[in-house]
């Protein structure tokens, strides 16, 4: 759990200082992130509701237990493809932080379905990415895509005392 870079390990005989050995090459110890949810299910999210994303990070990282950490998604996730594209990190939707593994996220679920022609529905798969203490990241991917569906907020029936016939054509909003 000694996360870090530059590492040496160094095997001492415990009855004799003098015999021992230190690796000649530095090497990393690097924590690991895990996707909770959503990850293995594939739920239905609809526009303008909260969901809870959450992730757990493994080893104790430099200055602080939990490292900040960085949500991303990307819209491109059907089944078949293994390398959708995610948001760019300058376009966060979230790097919160605590003080405990197991952390949540409430995440407002953006209408991303403005930016997709002829469709009310998309695909999504989620990441979760946490920066190492001077250098790489470790990251995990929703397993399963999830959809993200547009939401009926109001219909505007006719007034009750309206008569609709067969042949007539009416308008709903």
């Amino acid at each position: 759990n000694a996360i870090g870079n530059d590492l040496q390990l160094c095997v001492e005989d415990d009855e004799n200082t003098n015999v021992h050995k230190r690796t000649s090459a530095p090497f990393q110890i690097r924590g690991s992130v895990s996707l909770d949810m959503p990850d293995t299910q594939s739920p239905l999210w609809y526009v303008g509701d909260t969901n809870t994303i959450i992730w757990t990070v493994i080893g104790t990282h430099q200055g602080s237990v939990w490292p900040s950490a960085k949500l991303h998604y990307a819209l491109d996730a059907t089944d078949g493809n293994a390398n959708p594209t995610f948001t760019d990190p300058t376009n966060l939707i979230a790097t919160p932080s605590s003080s405990a593994p197991g952390v949540s996220y409430p995440w407002f679920v953006p209408d991303v379905l403005a930016g997709i022609a002829n469709t009310n529905v998309a695909s999504v798969k989620v990441r979760v990415r946490v920066d190492g203490p001077t250098g790489p990241f470790v990251e995990d991917k929703s397993t399963n895509p999830f959809k993200i569906l547009g939401r009926i907020l109001s219909i505007n029936p006719p007034n009750s005392s309206t008569v609709w016939y067969a042949s007539d054509t009416q308008t709903i909003t």
